[in-house]
């Protein structure tokens, strides 16, 4: 049986409220910390966009109310997409494989150098 279909409903929610939080207070860091300036969090409204959910969508995924395997497929491959990880990635976080916020290190590290 796969590691991810073991962690409970709640562990899976818990994981992916945590990733998304980690996701909107890193993911300006690196843009303003080069100009010396501490970086503010993305906001649930700016994140709900780039999701194309609504906020209150948001909310309870950071709430962990939502166990990510009653998400579409569609939308955790949006999640994915803008968080810069693989859907291998976010199932491993969601199975507690992997570290969030290691990946979005990664990420991030990833696509700083490629937009350099």
């Amino acid at each position: 049986m796969s590691k991810l279909f073991a962690a409970t409903a709640a562990e899976r929610a818990s994981r992916l409220a945590t990733l998304l939080q980690e996701f909107r207070f890193q993911v300006h860091k690196p843009l303003f910390e080069s100009a010396g300036l501490a970086a503010p969090p993305l906001s649930k409204r700016q994140l709900s966009q780039l999701l194309g959910v609504s906020p209150t969508l948001i909310v309870k995924y950071e709430n962990a109310e939502i166990d990510p395997l009653d998400i579409r497929w569609g939308l955790m491959n949006r999640i994915a997409e803008v968080l810069g990880l693989s859907l291998d990635e976010l199932n491993g976080v969601f199975s507690g494989q992997q570290d969030s916020s290691t990946l979005l290190e990664r990420s991030q590290k990833k696509s700083n150098r490629r937009s350099s």
